[in-house]
């Protein structure tokens, strides 16, 4: 007998929450009820924000301080997110000693100018470009931003390109959201998939019906489960908040 049937979804995702990504994906690969329940995906666009390139000299008397760069919140299905991932090309100025960092910080009110709490940081940047991979697991309610430290004593530089963020999300309907967040969703898609959605639900026949259950089951969603259906509920709840304002009702 495979115990793991007896372990509740919301256990199953608690166990998941202290393990790394890698762990969590072995473990819940090791059966179909653990996939089922525990259903971790990668977002491919953890949040609307887009993170321009950051170029900073650091002054002689400040430049050791660490200072905010950028917000990285909202975050998209934060509450059910198990792991946010920051990668970029970062590099200081070249010659001379290395004193540039890139930070997550965590912050308890809006305030663009506040630190906050250091949850990551990155090894000191090197004189040639290099890769940088940040981690942190966000909390519900909580927001984020980005700081860097250039480098004091004069002459320091930090360059960062390339920011990508990511998240490693519980909800089966992530992969359709990676479908649908490269044409930044609007009313029109929020309804269309809600109008699809209801047509499924409401109708046990075949025909459109049986070609629109095909269409969702490519990007592994099975509208004649009651749990999907909510998950992509959730996802229009989502896109609604971000992107569309008071307009999908």
């Amino acid at each position: 007998m495979n115990h793991s049937m007896e372990i509740p979804q919301e256990i199953n995702i608690r166990i998941a929450s202290f393990l790394s990504v890698p762990d969590v994906i072995k473990y819940q690969n090791s059966c179909k009820y653990l996939k089922r329940t525990i259903n971790l995906n990668i977002l491919h666009k953890a949040s609307p924000i887009e993170i321009n390139d950051l170029h900073e000299t650091g002054d002689y008397k400040t430049g050791h301080k660490i200072r905010p760069w950028t917000r990285i919140t909202p975050l998209l299905f934060q509450s059910l997110t198990h792991t946010v991932k920051l990668t970029c090309v970062y590099k200081d100025q070249g010659w001379g000693n290395q004193k540039g960092n890139i930070y997550i910080t965590e912050m308890q009110n809006s305030n663009d100018q506040e630190i906050g709490k250091i949850i990551a940081t990155s090894p000191t940047a090197e004189h040639q470009e290099t890769r940088c991979r940040l981690l942190f697991e966000p909390k519900p309610g909580c927001t984020y931003g980005l700081c860097y430290k250039a480098g004091g004593g004069g002459g320091h530089e930090l360059f960062v390109r390339n920011v990508k963020l990511e998240s490693f999300v519980h909800c089966a309907s992530i992969p359709l959201a990676n479908k649908i967040l490269p044409t930044m969703p609007d009313l029109f898609f929020m309804d269309m998939i809600r109008s699809t959605l209801d047509t499924v639900t409401e109708n046990d026949d075949g025909g459109q019906c049986g070609r629109l259950l095909s269409q969702f089951q490519s990007v592994g969603l099975d509208l004649r489960n009651e749990q999907h259906i909510e998950e992509v509920r959730l996802m229009l709840e989502e896109f609604r908040s971000m992107f569309c304002g008071n307009r999908v009702q």
